[in-house]
């Protein structure tokens, strides 16, 4: 079972709406639609909004597990010698934390912080466009 099958059998177990977490996601029915018609896997951005929406551990939404553990917003990373990250939670919403932070950081910390739910999806959506569109440009 893929990520998308998997999705949408625990959004029928847990009687939730499909359009209801397309809006968290920030993109169109149609666009989910196309996943579940295709076969094909949410792009890796939508992964832990999407085991936040239905609760579940990215473990289980990615078949590495089959007992449906509940979502754990207090993971840690080791990410080399040097550098761990640990994701927190705002509300419901995953961002990095790391024991350097730059002032921009701390910044953009403060805005997430006082931002709606909706509004911080929206948000951080909105830097995963300009990553691509900077991509493009530099490609």
């Amino acid at each position: 079972m893929n990520i998308i099958e998997r999705t949408v059998q625990i959004l029928e177990d847990k009687h939730l709406n499909q359009s209801d977490l397309c809006k968290i996601l920030g993109i169109t029915d149609s666009t989910f639609s196309t996943w579940k018609s295709r076969g094909t896997d949410p792009p890796a951005k939508y992964i832990l909004l999407i085991c936040e929406y239905l609760e579940v551990s990215a473990e289980y939404l990615l078949g590495k597990e089959n007992t449906q553990n509940e979502y754990n917003n207090n993971n840690s990373f080791n990410l080399g010698a040097n550098s761990t990250q640990t994701v927190g939670n705002y509300n419901n919403v995953n961002t990095i934390r790391t024991h350097e932070v730059s002032d921009d950081a701390l910044e953009i910390d403060n805005i997430l912080k006082s931002l709606s739910h909706k509004e911080r999806i929206r948000f951080l959506n909105k830097i995963y466009d300009l990553e691509e569109e900077f991509k493009k440009k530099d490609a």
